[in-house]
């Protein structure tokens, strides 16, 4: 198992009330497995991914990631284990549009202080299997919405990390392009056996997982 979410819960506190998002949630994720987390608009499933990222904190519960337990991590702790173990995709791409694809996808290896030869090594082998070498030198602005989110897809995987996290990551996207890039995370699962977990509230896109929760 690489992911054990145990009694989660997390709520947010407003002048007038408390609203709870996650109450006792329970979660467990083999190594490999594709999840997709589905729901409407405000059911919390980017709370959800936020909270397995260490981009937030649960109120109370244990969160389990390959056998490290991180639930009392402060938030800088927990961007240290996010930034080794965790690979994000946003529904908007968030690629820096002064630099190229090559050196966004790069972005992620700079606080490791990591060997460059190596992390550009295979930078250039993600590049050739996303189909996407031809246009590394590109800047985003040169590149269609689809290309920009498989450049994104890159950026999450360039420190190998062990699970990725994609949120509604075909949002913004055409339904040709979104097939494309469903695609790409399926082939991504299989050729690295990558453990995905996708927020999605597309029955489409969550037919690509080989498992759904519903929130």
């Amino acid at each position: 198992m690489i992911l054990e979410l145990k009694n989660i819960c997390k709520s947010y506190t407003t002048e007038s009330e408390e609203i709870v998002v996650l109450n006792d949630f329970y979660l467990a994720v083999n190594a490999g497995d594709t999840l997709a987390v589905v729901g409407a608009s405000g059911s919390g499933k980017t709370t959800l991914l936020n909270v397995i990222s260490g981009v937030d904190k649960a109120n109370r519960g244990q969160i389990i990631l390959n056998g490290q337990d991180f639930s009392l991590y402060t938030l800088e702790q927990l961007a240290e284990v996010r930034l080794q173990n965790i690979g994000i995709v946003f529904q908007n791409h968030h690629l820096l549009p002064q630099c190229t694809a090559f050196e966004n996808a790069l972005l992620p290896t700079l606080p490791l202080n990591s060997d460059v030869n190596a992390n550009e090594q295979y930078a250039d082998e993600l590049f050739e299997k996303l189909g996407m070498a031809d246009r590394k030198h590109h800047f985003p602005s040169q590149l269609s919405g689809g290309e920009c989110q498989r450049v994104a897809i890159i950026r999450a995987l360039i420190n190998k990390p062990k699970l990725l996290l994609a949120d509604e990551p075909t949002g913004n996207l055409d339904k040709s392009t979104k097939m494309e890039l469903l695609n790409t995370l399926r082939y991504i699962n299989e050729e690295f056996h990558m453990t995905i977990i996708m927020a999605t509230h597309s029955d489409t896109a969550a037919s690509y997982m080989s498992r759904t929760i519903p929130l």
